[in-house]
């Protein structure tokens, strides 16, 4: 697991659930969740307002939150491992948007 102030990293680690100590992070920067069994996000997503690069490869997300269109700063989810895609600014256009 690596931290420091801007990033928040776990790899292969499985997780039962989003670290809920993720949403005190108020300046993260760049967050990656790589191949920890995640189902969901939360719906505080949205509250990360620094976050830039989300990083969710290899997991079993199936939705995103209406919150993560909240994320102003986000430049760049990366939700597969084969696909990496600018993030949509409205809800309608996140839902167009397949996983």
């Amino acid at each position: 697991m690596g931290t420091d102030s801007t990033r928040f990293s776990v790899v292969d680690k499985p997780l039962k659930e989003f670290p809920d100590s993720i949403r005190q992070r108020r300046h993260l920067e760049h967050l990656t969740l790589v191949s920890c069994g995640l189902t969901k996000l939360p719906k505080w997503i949205g509250e990360l307002q620094q976050l830039q690069t989300l990083d969710l490869v290899d997991n079993q997300l199936t939705e995103l939150p209406a919150g993560i269109c909240r994320l102003k700063s986000l430049r760049n989810c990366i939700w597969c491992a084969i696909r990496s895609v600018p993030c949509p600014r409205t809800w309608d256009l996140c839902e167009s948007s397949a996983l």
